[in-house]
């Protein structure tokens, strides 16, 4: 990480350490992010799609400078597990959890705890738990 613009807001004089710091990747740079959503339910897969398709979009960029198109990524690779003793309105691949290797960096500490599920995460899938969430959304709307 380095430092973007070490001025002082008020004095616009130099500021050791800069007001901003930053990490410039090429393109095609890959990395992965890892969300964690505690006691899921079926609709909480309807955001992770609506951010999946945002960021794919355009509609959610990391970092600044979006007039010159920077900061765009896209979601090329996505898997969802569920970590839960509670299934129903999940479509399950299998009743274990096969976790690849090069996709679990150290083993979950969820594992422990919680039953694992492999979840099927096609377009099919993520359209309807897109659609309960706005099913969700509807239903409480008129209050």
């Amino acid at each position: 990480m380095v430092s973007r613009s070490p001025l002082d807001r008020v004095t616009r004089g130099t500021k050791t350490g800069g007001l901003h710091n930053f990490m410039e990747l090429k393109p095609g740079f890959e990395f992965k992010i890892i969300l964690r959503i505690v006691n899921a339910v079926p609709e909480d897969l309807g955001f992770i799609d609506f951010w999946e398709r945002s960021i794919n979009q355009g509609l959610i960029r990391l970092g600044g400078l979006r007039s010159v198109g920077k900061g765009r990524i896209s979601v090329k690779n996505n898997g969802v597990t569920l970590f839960s003793r509670y299934t129903e309105g999940f479509s399950l691949m299998s009743e274990s959890c096969p976790i690849e290797s090069e996709v679990a960096l150290k083993k979950d500490i969820l594992e422990e705890i919680f039953p694992c599920h492999k979840l099927i995460w096609d377009k099919e899938q993520k359209k309807a738990y897109l659609k309960r969430l706005n099913n969700k959304f509807k239903k409480y709307s008129g209050r």
